[in-house]
């Protein structure tokens, strides 16, 4: 947390800071924490003890963490959700990587011949769950590999 100089900043005979002087100083020397104390000083005294300036001060920080959690969050999710896209790819060239589903796999990968990649393209055609981005996914794999010997189906990127 930035630190903010209270040396200024109105006491009274208790040594309690005046609010309004407070929040002056903190849109002035940390304008990006003002709006968030603000919000915690509708709550408070107009005249702060010590717990509630410390209150007042770290709203920011607070809601700055908040944040980062919520941000972190989604970055964990994004990443789970992009390790259950399944890839398929010429092993010779895995320049081109095509989507062919939606699963995690029991092992690292899969292998198959291009017999085998037409043959579980075509098992996977047949489900009654596909989406048709799926079936056109799929069949884009099956048209762009099918030159390919030997086809790599992974997780993730």
């Amino acid at each position: 947390m930035q630190q903010i100089n209270l040396n200024h900043v109105q006491r009274d005979t208790s040594n309690r800071w005046l609010a309004s002087a407070v929040l002056d100083a903190v849109q002035y020397q940390a304008p990006e924490a003002f709006q968030a104390s603000c919000r915690v000083a509708g709550g408070l005294n107009q005249w702060l003890d010590e717990e509630e300036l410390e209150i007042l001060l770290s709203a920011h920080s607070n809601e700055l963490e908040q944040v980062q959690r919520q941000a972190e969050y989604e970055e964990r999710k994004r990443t789970k959700e992009q390790s259950q896209v399944l890839y398929a790819y010429d092993k010779a060239n895995d320049d081109l990587k095509f989507a062919v589903g939606r699963t995690t796999l029991d092992r690292e990968q899969m292998t198959f011949t291009d017999s085998q990649f037409k043959n579980w393209v075509q098992r996977q055609l047949e489900r009654k769950d596909i989406t048709v981005s799926q079936r056109e996914d799929l069949l884009a794999a099956n048209y762009w590999l099918a030159k390919a010997q030997t086809i790599i189906i992974k997780n993730g990127i």
